[in-house]
């Protein structure tokens, strides 16, 4: 199963993902679920990176893990275009989920969903 972990500051902007384990529902390469899965934070780290200019956040990557994270003390309007990556990967996950949920886990902690 893949595990997602969000983690929200006090306003209820996303500020990481963690995502560890294979989702087992096909073999590597062909596992639709995690193609989704890494899709989404990939983008998310990818925009962050290349389209928004945030050069301080951090990746780790490793056999089935992938881990992103943004600081905090981020200007309002970098802030507002990071909402629109993360809540998009947050629910193309969440559609995911929905229709493999055997195979999928997430969970959130800090603030309100925005």
């Amino acid at each position: 199963m893949i595990d997602v972990k969000i983690s929200r500051n006090s306003g209820g902007v996303i500020r990481s993902f963690t995502v560890s384990g294979h989702s087992g529902y096909a073999e590597e390469g062909s596992d639709i679920v995690c193609a989704a899965v890494s899709t989404a934070v990939q983008s998310v780290a990818i925009g962050a990176s290349e389209v928004i200019g945030i050069g301080s956040c951090d990746i780790k990557t490793g056999e089935a893990y992938f881990e992103w994270s943004c600081p905090e003390g981020l200007d309002e309007e970098t802030l507002s275009k990071l909402k629109v990556l993360t809540e998009t990967a947050y629910l193309v996950i969440g559609q995911a989920k929905e229709q493999f949920p055997r195979y999928l886990r997430i969970s959130e902690t800090g603030g309100k969903k925005c």
